[in-house]
């Protein structure tokens, strides 16, 4: 029982530092304030922790653009408060915890993000076919942070 669609909220202006930090994220809310039929918050507006943490519970799908890097702090908050999370895909890369699963744990867009659009509308109007997704993804963040042993074990594995 979400009541918003859709929400993208994020910083753009990275204080004058490199502009291609943020150039992604600009494109994201460009493009979603284009899709005008969904109910949906698209803004680079800050609002308290608390605020924001509501907002993206009440979210059926958060999208998440590039920032510093690929991962960023905005995943792991649509992680824990349950929501869809779309993202340029990262199946190349290698976390621990492993949250990164193309259509597993999250769906997956080109970096260009070209197909955002379609991938938005595809997961709004089938959305009960995608919740699987966003539960995995939420169980795979909360056990990754949770298991100890786990982590003591991926460190012996990189050291050796």
């Amino acid at each position: 029982d979400r009541k918003l669609d859709f929400s993208l909220r994020g910083a753009l202006d990275y204080g004058g530092r490199n502009s291609s930090v943020s150039a992604q994220r600009n494109e994201a809310i460009t493009l979603l304030k284009e899709v005008t039929k969904y109910n949906s918050i698209v803004s680079a507006e800050r609002i308290n922790k608390s605020a924001f943490m509501k907002e993206l519970s009440q979210s059926k799908v958060g999208v998440s653009p590039f920032g510093w890097g690929e991962i960023c702090y905005r995943d792991f908050e649509i992680f824990i408060a349950g929501a869809l999370m779309i993202k340029p895909g990262l199946h190349y890369l290698n976390t621990f915890p492993d949250v990164y699963k193309e259509n597993e744990t999250y769906v997956p867009i080109t970096w260009e993000m070209d197909d955002l659009h379609q991938k938005l509308e595809i997961v709004i109007e089938n959305y009960s076919d995608y919740i699987e997704i966003a539960e995995n993804g939420q169980r795979a963040f909360l056990d990754g942070i949770t298991d100890g042993e786990a982590f003591v074990q991926q460190v012996k594995t990189i050291t050796g």
